[in-house]
């Protein structure tokens, strides 16, 4: 089975991009999306999401819950996140 790629792009056959489900890059794309939503944004599911490291400061022990919680295909034993002026840099391992 296959999931649509995130962020969504168009492979060169003209078709949507796919990974294949629970592959390596199915989880990786799955922990981008949960760092990247912050909690509320999501209506349906007001939990969904990691706090605001740039508002925040980074919150290393909500983000391992979260991505824990959310995300139970992995095991997430270290969380290093990096605030630039760019955006949020995270390595999750």
């Amino acid at each position: 089975m296959f999931h649509l790629s995130l962020p969504l792009r168009v492979a060169p056959n003209g078709r949507l991009s796919t990974v294949a489900q629970d592959s390596a890059a199915d989880v990786a794309q799955s922990l981008g999306v949960l760092l990247a939503t912050r909690p509320g944004e999501r209506v349906a599911v007001p939990t969904y999401g990691t706090p605001d490291p740039q508002a925040d400061g980074p919150d290393y022990a909500a983000t391992q819950a979260a991505a824990a919680y959310w995300e139970p295909r992995t095991a997430v034993f270290d969380v290093e996140l990096d605030v630039t002026h760019t955006g949020l840099e995270a390595e999750v391992s």
